[in-house]
């Protein structure tokens, strides 16, 4: 009767090591919300493409003008002020067409080719990687905004320099002057909202794998115990038997 009992209760014990084996497993792969990382693009203004060449030809090349850039509400904990935007002029307009200026020329980007908002885009992040580290970044207000002026007309590249408390901000392309469709005519004094998103969170991958592997080691010796233990009772029964 005792070695039933001794057998009884080791069986119990490996049941107990395989779902608690079972049950850590199950924790470890769980994702919390904060696990989840939500893409979510804003934008004030919508996309824009830059004024064509009939557009262009209404350009008064004397006249200066200014661009408001404005951050719209981030991720909640995220802050808007002191985000250090730069303003760079890209190209010139020149006999109705655009002329990249001699910093951008080795970029090759044509923005007389320019025909939608990705293409705009794709253009804005390669100008980006042309750019070097600008000395006239102004810091935004308490409101997220900043605004550059007395701009000679162009073609400007607008992108954040420090983003450490603020989202990821997308580097946008902006013309002085710019067409406004409701107002039927070329605008000098534009207004800009660049598309951000969040930042993934910051994971500690070390640790858990840690965790997992103590764990693991933990119950293979439990149930190693629990074999050798069997074992020792079956030899133990038949000797005395």
């Amino acid at each position: 009767m005792k070695m039933v009992r001794y057998k009884q209760i080791l069986a119990a014990a490996c049941v107990f090591a395989a779902l608690g084996a079972s049950n850590v497993a199950a924790a470890e792969t769980t994702l919390n919300e904060n696990d989840l990382v939500i893409d979510k693009t804003v934008t004030v203004i919508g996309d824009q493409v830059l004024p064509d060449s009939e557009e262009l030809a209404k350009v008064e090349e004397v006249r200066t003008g200014s661009i408001g850039v404005v951050l719209t509400d981030g991720k909640a904990g995220t802050e808007k002020s002191n985000v250090k935007i730069s303003c760079q002029k890209v190209a010139d307009i020149m006999d109705g067409e655009y002329v990249l200026t001699d910093t951008y020329k080795k970029s090759e980007v044509d923005l007389n080719a320019i025909e939608n908002a990705n293409d705009l885009k794709t253009a804005a992040e390669k100008l980006l990687t042309t750019a070097g580290e600008s000395t006239s970044a102004v810091p935004t207000d308490a409101d997220g905004f900043v605004t550059f002026k007395n701009l000679e007309v162009g073609v400007y590249l607008i992108y954040a320099q420090d983003t450490e408390t603020y989202d990821t901000v997308e580097p946008s392309l902006i013309a002085v002057p710019t067409w406004n469709d409701s107002e039927g005519e070329m605008q000098y004094d534009v207004m800009i909202a660049p598309k951000h998103t969040e930042k993934p969170e910051k994971e500690d991958n070390v640790a858990p794998q840690t965790s997992l592997q103590e764990n693991t080691w933990k119950y293979v010796t439990a149930a190693g115990i629990c074999v050798f233990g069997a074992l020792l009772c079956t030899i133990l029964y038949k000797r005395k038997h």
